[in-house]
């Protein structure tokens, strides 16, 4: 009896070592970690907290709020972001598309032009009902303005094509429809057969804290990987972009000293496929997000309170260090 009690014991110890070996592997596997030796320092120009505040604030004070109903609104932000792109880029141009009777239009710098694949950067500039939207996504769209500044700026010509693009409707009532500026975006490359190599979404980057448990997660077993203090910045992808985003986190972290988490999961998990990113996906791109992971750390998350007091842009501006970092780099 002794001893067929001791070997259950053995065997329930050696099932639970196993089951915590099997949780660790799944934690690293979903977190998928990089090693980063060196940083990229050598640059003339860096990123501007100053002028990342600038641009939010022009962006938010734009009145009525820019939201879908409001479209001469969103017309005065498309010009400003056309007008700073303009300063940078070579190539600047809308791309118009009519919903409802209304025209909308995306915002096109295209760095480039000789080689094979492209590279898509984008953020969209509209808001979510009567709101400034400074996290969401005034801090996206002023991030993409600052990156085509410091591109030009440090005059390292991107070894592929670079679209830097600001969209348009994202946010409902058109979200996961045909109407988002970036399922436009993205049919128009299908459409004309270009070669991707990846589309990035740059959603809400500006809203971060060294305050315990002010990060949270979709599901409870995250927590045992991830910080719990919201001062991260995330790369999010779906399955199939796993091993392709170890090369985009070892360039974003190159270029920037925030710590960077990723996550890989299927658009099951909420907030995996809530931003622009996911329309690439309907057309087979490779597709990803950095974020500060939105309602999930942002209590001001489509309310009244999103304000441009809110962010950090020092944060924003190391953010967009790694941006650049991931623009110039080889895919």
């Amino acid at each position: 009896m002794v001893g067929f009690i001791l070997m259950l014991i053995k065997k329930t110890v050696r099932i639970f070592t196993l089951l915590i070996i099997t949780f660790f592997l799944i934690g690293i596997l979903l977190r998928n970690p990089i090693f980063v030796f060196s940083k990229n320092e050598n640059l003339n120009s860096i990123s501007s907290p100053d002028l990342l505040k600038k641009h939010v604030q022009h962006i938010v004070n734009v009145s009525p709020f820019r939201n879908y109903a409001n479209s001469d609104s969103l017309d005065k932000v498309a010009e400003y972001i056309k007008m700073e792109f303009e300063k940078n880029c070579a190539a600047v141009s809308f791309q118009n598309y009519e919903v409802d009777g209304k025209m909308y239009k995306n915002v096109i710098c295209s760095f480039g032009g000789q080689y094979r694949k492209k590279i898509i950067i984008g953020a969209h500039y509209d808001v979510a009902a009567d709101q400034d939207g400074a996290d969401d996504n005034a801090s996206g769209v002023a991030g993409i303005i600052e990156l085509t500044r410091i591109i030009k700026e440090n005059n390292i010509q991107p070894a592929h094509d670079l679209e830097i693009v600001a969209y348009t409707l994202e946010e409902p009532p058109y979200f996961s429809g045909l109407n988002m500026g970036s399922y436009i975006h993205a049919k128009s490359l299908n459409d004309k057969n270009d070669s991707i190599a990846f589309m990035l979404s740059v959603e809400m980057i500006g809203y971060y804290s060294d305050k315990w448990w002010s990060q949270n997660y979709p599901s409870q077993i995250l927590y045992a990987f991830y910080p719990l203090k919201g001062n991260f910045i995330a790369l999010i992808g779906g399955i199939k972009e796993y091993w392709n985003s170890r090369k985009l986190k070892t360039s974003l972290a190159q270029s920037m000293n925030t710590p960077l988490y990723g996550l890989n999961a299927p658009d099951i998990v909420p907030g995996i496929d809530f931003s622009d990113h996911r329309n690439y996906w309907k057309f087979g791109y490779n597709a990803y997000m950095i974020t500060d992971t939105s309602f999930y750390r942002n209590s001001n998350y489509h309310k009244a309170t999103d304000t441009i007091d809110t962010l950090n842009y020092e944060i924003m501006a190391d953010i967009v260090q790694g941006l650049h970092g991931l623009a110039i780099s080889k895919y």
